[in-house]
């Protein structure tokens, strides 16, 4: 706890927190069960606040988690791969990835325009 003078300021960074090793163990490693259910009820909930906390919290925060969604569903959507077994989960791989990139026309404008010119050509 802290008492600061009249008319001080105080400066809160969210980043600190996020990092700290007190809330988080081994703090900057890619651990996506950190926000699994169950590991949130353990902690507070202001231990990650990447939209700041309460009444007054960024406006933007419904909408952006809303295109996260979108995106991660688009994404899923274009997968043209069944999986071997019906058994098997998607996961996370923490190495690198090379990618076969494929210049398109300078003429394509939207996103849904560029992928139908990727599958036309594949």
């Amino acid at each position: 706890e802290a008492v600061l003078p009249k008319g001080s300021s105080a400066y809160f960074s969210p980043i600190h927190v996020h990092r700290n090793p007190k809330y988080w163990p081994d703090p900057l490693k890619f651990d996506p069960d950190r926000f699994l259910p169950e590991e949130i009820a353990k902690r507070h909930p202001c231990t990650f606040i990447p939209f700041s906390y309460g009444s007054r919290n960024c406006i933007g925060k419904e909408k952006i988690l809303s295109q996260c969604v979108d995106k991660a569903d688009q994404i899923l959507n274009i997968v043209d791969e069944k999986l071997k077994n019906p058994e098997d989960e998607f996961s996370i791989i923490e190495k690198n990835i090379a990618l076969k990139l494929r210049r398109l026309p300078k003429e394509t404008k939207t996103y849904t325009e560029k992928l139908m010119i990727y599958f036309e050509q594949s």
